[in-house]
């Protein structure tokens, strides 16, 4: 986990260095308000607002992944993509030279799998996991009244709550933060519907991140019946029974805005679970992830 962060910052740190240019070129002449100044090599000022190459150059390295992925914050999902699948995807376009190792990097640890027609990236997609009409915790308010809202309704400028940087699942506080990406799509294979003892029914992909009381975060699929997973007021909602069930219509995930693993963690249907973050991480690590301090 720690090597994945790692990872994230210094592609971040990559991409800012890609579209930098010395500022000291510049200097002279905006001092003297003319390109006269400008010292040999230094060429033309650097454009303010660099945008991403118009298709996927031959290799594609992880900025032009970043930038390409960055905008918009709302993106079709891929299409019935396991995250196996999208593993494979990945290392066979840099088996082919599609794209590099730092590109590779980043897209295992953001869950983007590349889609490659007749030899061709043409383009990135993230994976997806509620269904539409699962009511997503969006608000708190003091005395303890919670506010949801439809999976399928949810937006970018929407608020989401979840765990505190600072809490687990021994010190419970939840907290609103922005949601950084909306993904969504069509899924294929039933939802797993697990009909929970506080009255819900959470529907979702197989393998999405659910939050199980003991701390440890497992896909859907691996969830048995009597499990339980954590409610909002850190109590434990079991598992009462267990259906694969046809989505209704497209499918849907969400990126919050958190710095922390906790700050991935959300609620639907007043059960803690996983964001695309988490997803992709659970993915990534093929192990558990343990929340308990």
């Amino acid at each position: 986990m720690r090597q994945l962060i790692a990872i994230t910052i210094l592609l971040g740190l990559a991409a800012q260095t890609a579209y930098a240019r010395p500022q000291e070129c510049f200097s002279a002449a905006i001092e003297g308000g003319t390109t006269d100044s400008i010292p040999p090599g230094c060429g033309e000022p650097p454009d303010p607002t660099p945008t991403c190459p118009v298709t996927y150059p031959v290799p594609t390295n992880a900025a032009v992944c970043m930038c390409k992925t960055a905008s918009p914050n709302t993106s079709p999902r891929c299409n019935n993509v396991p995250p196996n699948v999208c593993t494979a995807l990945i290392a066979n376009a840099l088996a082919i030279g599609l794209i590099t190792a730092d590109a590779q990097a980043f897209l295992v640890n953001n869950g983007f799998c590349p889609i490659v027609i007749a030899g061709v990236l043409t383009d990135l997609c993230p994976n997806g996991c509620f269904d539409g009409d699962t009511q997503i915790l969006t608000g708190l308010d003091r005395d303890g009244g919670a506010s949801y809202t439809s999976a399928a309704e949810l937006l970018p400028r929407n608020p989401l709550v979840t765990l505190s940087d600072k809490s687990g699942l021994d010190a419970f506080d939840l907290v609103s933060r922005p949601i950084s990406r909306v993904v969504y799509g069509p899924e294929e294979p039933g939802l797993f519907a697990f009909s929970l003892s506080n009255g819900a029914t959470l529907r979702v992909t197989s393998h999405h991140p659910m939050v199980l009381d003991s701390g440890v975060i497992v896909e859907a699929a691996k969830v048995e019946r009597g499990a339980a997973f954590v409610g909002i007021d850190g109590e434990p909602v079991f598992v009462k029974a267990i259906a694969r069930e046809p989505a209704k219509g497209d499918v849907f995930n969400f990126e919050t805005h958190g710095d922390g693993q906790l700050g991935h963690v959300m609620a639907a249907e007043g059960v803690l679970v996983g964001d695309l973050k988490l997803q992709n991480e659970l993915a990534a690590e093929e192990s558990l992830i343990a929340l308990r301090r």
